[in-house]
């Protein structure tokens, strides 16, 4: 069933948004007489006048009342701190705190300046932790610490790929290794081999052994949906083109568009090697492979080291606002703090940390603490298998009752849109409502619901948790992520474009601000959010 939810005025003044009270009269019911000659007859006397006159006067000035507190409630003047909620105040003091200021932007750059690309494991990463808990614990009000994270560690050596033609001398590609491959001949020579291309795996399945084996497979996966469906070739490419005899694999970019940039990523892990190349170049590979059915490849020497069998301890960054009277209740947001090893990782996704972690300082800056505990994460190795969200969900397995909702960001943070919620009915609802209330005037407030959550909160939605994917417009065409698909955001996803430049600072401390204002929202709620049912089943 669906219900819609609207702002009430609490008991002490305040605004609170109440799913309990959706339902009920804004104004009592007052009875009226059945007729004009009841009326009449009831007028006939002065004294009557007195009577039954003046109270019904008395009652017109208490619906009259009533009337104008519920709509003020509900509908605020621009103006005037004495007619404002206490709600509203508090949500218009976190935009005003943030909006405006480059700080989000500023040290975001501080810090990919100095540390650079923040790949799981890394020493790059480890000082960036460093670095960030030196800025975080330098704020007032704020509680601050590391939570221990074992993680495996692959690191990047030497790569080259060459395209052989009997035409020309060899071709140098642009490649990237995909995260978790094995070095070509165990690190001590390269692979010569013809190429063979195939659309995805599906068309892979068909050919069988005598066709594949010792070959080099290129994906070549030309018909880009969105990002779910096309990142399979380079998920599952690799393990599956080895069970048929291939020597190694190479994927087509998963991205809409391409300036001659490969994108890395994780692949299952597989016994043969496996690189990424620009949609160029796999274009280039696929037109010289239909005209004379065959092209070489020589990847040398393309030498990996991954998963050391002792892995490596890295580390979560948590910060929270205990809550005022229910520090039990926590609500959560935040992002990754790892990246890939190309660009700064200053997207994906050390912009969607800062901006939690700022709005979580915008917080601490009202007058009181939240009504609920609110709690920033910054997850590690959440590129190579979200080693930080299932750490972070294991320690704190016995609050996750008390977790009412969660939130990441991890799709760029540009103009802010509003939320992709994964979760009960009712909980939609109720964000919905509050979203377009306290945050359409800056766009932020729209909702729709997904299946699927983010990778680093998805631990917590398995068990019930409301969920959701902070999302903004796409940065190339402004268009909403429904419409667009966030496909401007994969122009840069796990590129060498990936730095502070792809972000704007404005746009970001919009951001910011949006996330701390839901987050307040349901830390303020007279009851909690309601889970998921089917979740927890």
């Amino acid at each position: 069933m669906s219900t819609s939810y609207s702002p009430v005025v609490g008991g002490d003044g305040s605004s609170r948004l109440d799913p309990r009270e959706a339902r009920q009269p804004l104004l009592p019911s007052l009875d009226r007489p059945a007729s004009p000659r009841f009326l009449q007859d009831r007028f006939r006397r002065p004294y009557q006048l007195r009577q039954y006159v003046m109270p019904c006067i008395g009652v017109s000035f208490l619906a009259l009342f009533l009337f104008l507190t519920v709509n003020s409630t509900l509908h605020p003047p621009p103006v005037g701190p004495g007619r404002r909620t206490a709600l509203e105040l508090a949500t218009g003091n976190i935009l005003s705190d943030l909006q405006g200021d480059s700080i989000v932007w500023d040290r975001l750059a501080e810090m990919t300046d100095l540390f650079g690309p923040r790949i799981s494991g890394g020493e790059s990463l480890e000082r960036s932790i460093d670095w960030m808990m030196t800025m975080m614990t330098q704020e007032d009000n704020l509680m601050v610490w590391t939570e221990k994270v074992q993680v495996d560690v692959w690191e990047r050596n030497e790569e080259s790929l060459e395209l052989l033609l009997p035409s020309r001398p060899p071709v140098p590609l642009p490649m990237l290794g995909l995260g978790g491959s094995v070095a070509t001949a165990g690190g001590n020579g390269s692979i010569e081999a013809e190429v063979l291309v195939v659309q995805d795996v599906e068309e892979l399945m068909k050919l069988g052994n005598e066709t594949i084996s010792g070959k080099i497979v290129l994906f070549d996966d030309d018909n880009w949906k969105h990002y779910g469906d096309s990142v399979k070739s380079r998920v599952y490419g690799a393990r599956e083109a080895e069970r048929f005899g291939a020597v190694g694999v190479l994927v087509r970019s998963v991205t809409p568009f391409s300036l001659g940039v490969p994108h890395a990523g994780s692949m299952l892990g597989a016994n043969i090697p496996a690189a990424a190349i620009t949609v160029e170049d796999s274009q280039y590979i696929r037109r010289v492979w239909e005209r004379h059915g065959k092209a070489d490849h020589s990847a040398s020497p393309f030498a990996h080291l991954f998963e050391i069998p002792k892995g490596a301890t890295s580390r979560n960054i948590i910060a929270e606002i205990p809550g005022r009277s229910r520090p039990e209740d926590i609500i959560v947001l935040g992002g990754h703090i790892d990246s890939w090893d190309v660009g700064t990782g200053a997207m994906d996704d050390a912009a969607g940390f800062f901006a939690a972690w700022h709005a979580l300082r915008a917080i601490s800056h009202l007058k009181e603490p939240p009504l609920r505990t609110i709690r920033v994460v910054g997850w590690v190795a959440e590129e190579r298998g979200q080693f930080g969200a299932k750490a972070y969900a294991k320690k704190h397995a016995a609050e996750i009752p008390h977790h009412i909702f969660a939130m990441e960001s991890d799709t760029g943070v540009f103009q802010p849109w509003g939320l992709s919620v994964t979760g009960s009915e009712e909980a939609v609802d109720y964000l919905s409502a509050a979203g377009q209330h306290y945050l359409g005037h800056i766009g932020a407030g729209n909702i729709t619901s997904s299946d699927s959550s983010g990778a680093d909160v998805a631990p917590l939605c398995q068990e019930g948790v409301p969920c959701a994917s902070f999302l903004s417009l796409d940065p190339i065409t402004q268009e909403s992520p429904l419409d667009s698909g966030l496909d401007g955001y994969f122009y840069y996803h796990h590129t060498r474009a990936d730095t502070v430049a792809a972000l704007k600072p404005k746009e970001l401390a919009l951001a910011s601000a949006a996330m701390g204002i839901w987050a307040y929202l349901v830390a303020e709620m007279v009851q909690s959010l309601p889970r998921d049912d089917k979740a927890d089943a």
